[in-house]
């Protein structure tokens, strides 16, 4: 939503605008005349007018600053003639003062009429000569938001049972991935799922290259950890069996000297192992460092309630924020909007090359799509960063490592990494006080909005917290 009608004021009066302005390491006043040309809820224009007797001083004081530290040949240090300083230098320090008005006077500005500009300010020069500067400001704001009555807000309060079949499905799952291998008879044929022992080298064009030959290697047939259809091919192969295997290194492979190459991989098989799944028992989650099943079924249960947890979470902020989105009315700043488009826009361009279901869409009707999501963002946004004003969130230090140690989680095994990478960078722990102001404020929301119990199946709750 943006604002078209363009509204007038009582300001449209030229008043007086004084700005204190240090000059050759003295502070002095100039005066500025200001009016406001136009308004609408997210946008502002206002006219500047600096008058002769302005303009001189800054001039001047530049001027005799200048004399003071520059060298022209033929005069001494400090004695150059305020003329021949105002020949040679006058065009740059006119260029100067003009600047240093505008820059001075923009922010003053916002500070005494209390606005917060949401793009940077546009300026255009009218006029400028050593008489008179008259030139126009205009910029974006933030809209003034009407906080609606959170209390008013109806959500579910989602809940789940874990059945035991779900406990089992997990345990299952924990001692696949710990399963063990077994030698099997010579005759044996390798199918999916087994392992094989290989010696391999490979050839491009009829050359070995780097990376491509191994010794007493594992394979488990159907993990496809290798490219093309390797695996398959060694699907009935036995011990003591040789193979060409023929496959294509993609077009999108990491090795660009490799990328769309044909290669033939002379492969020995040296042994079939078979999959054996470990047993689920006591001594089993003793190896895993617990005390017995019952305590390995206890974790798997807070696990899962963890994992279930955090889906509620995710429902019950995507049900807040169409609520959100649905009763707040305000207008959106126009940049803000493209800005967020154009963002959401380039990953759609992305996406495309990996989900064709974006390519059965008209390109109409994804552009839709995608700025009807870039409102809903700017507005959700704007939203909770005025909730964040209005109540004075602070960020602490508690705050900031417990994000650091949230994006560590996101990365297992790669903790350590991603704590020295905050460690190093300060302006990427400055990149997280945006997303946790904004949790602050969704938690004071959830804390005002009322809330009604509906029991959920885990499938159903999996598919309402899909979010964007």
């Amino acid at each position: 939503m943006t604002a078209k009608t363009k509204t007038k004021d009582s300001e449209v009066i030229s008043e007086n605008f004084k700005l204190p302005i240090t000059l050759n390491g003295i502070t002095k006043e100039i005066e500025l005349k200001v009016k406001k040309l136009e308004s609408t809820s997210v946008s502002v224009k206002y006219n500047f007018e600096a008058g002769e007797d302005t303009i001189k001083k800054i001039v001047d004081s530049r001027l005799q600053e200048l004399s003071t530290t520059v060298k022209i040949g033929g005069f001494r240090p400090g004695k150059v003639p305020l003329k021949i300083i105002e020949g040679k230098y006058k065009q740059s320090v006119m260029r100067e003062a003009l600047e240093l008005i505008i820059d001075k006077a923009t922010p003053e500005l916002m500070h005494k009429k209390n606005l917060s500009s949401a793009t940077r300010p546009s300026v255009e020069i009218l006029s400028f000569d050593e008489k008179s500067l008259k030139y126009n400001i205009g910029f974006e704001i933030f809209p003034e938001i009407t906080m609606p009555d959170f209390s008013k807000i109806n959500l579910e309060q989602p809940t789940f049972k874990i059945s035991e079949d779900e406990i089992k499905q997990n345990l299952d799952l924990i001692a696949n991935s710990n399963k063990s291998f077994e030698p099997t008879p010579k005759t044996h044929k390798a199918k999916i799922g087994d392992t094989v022992v290989i010696d391999f080298e490979g050839k491009i064009e009829g050359k070995l290259f780097e990376g491509g030959a191994a010794k007493d290697f594992r394979l488990e047939l159907g993990k496809k950890a290798f490219i093309d259809t390797f695996e398959d091919q060694l699907v009935g192969t036995k011990s003591g069996d040789s193979k060409d295997v023929k496959v294509t290194f993609p077009q999108d492979y990491h090795a660009k000297d490799f990328a769309g190459k044909p290669a033939i991989f002379s492969v020995t098989v040296k042994e079939v192992l078979k999959a054996a799944a470990a047993k689920i028992d006591d001594d089993f989650a003793k190896k895993l460092g617990l005390e017995d099943l019952k305590d390995l079924k206890e974790k798997v249960k807070a696990n899962i309630e963890l994992e279930y947890n955090k889906l509620t979470q995710t429902k019950i902020r995507k049900e807040l924020f169409d609520k959100l989105d649905e009763i707040c009315k305000f207008d959106l700043p126009p940049t803000s909007l493209k800005e967020e488009f154009d963002q959401l826009w380039k990953k759609v361009q992305e996406m495309k090359k990996t989900d064709p279901s974006l390519l059965k869409k008209k390109e109409s009707e994804l552009h839709k799509e995608y700025e009807l999501l870039a409102s809903r963002r700017v507005k959700l946004g704007l939203l909770l960063a005025e909730i964040g004003k209005q109540n004075k969130f602070e960020i602490k230090n508690e705050d900031i490592q417990n994000a650091v140690l949230e994006q560590a989680r996101s990365y297992p095994g790669q903790e350590q990494m991603i704590l020295e990478y905050y460690k190093k960078n300060p302006g990427a722990v400055n990149g997280l006080k945006g997303p946790i102001l904004e949790e602050k404020a969704v938690k004071y929301i959830l804390s005002q909005v009322k809330f009604k119990e509906k029991l959920y199946s885990t499938e159903k709750l999996k598919e309402s917290a899909i979010f964007d």
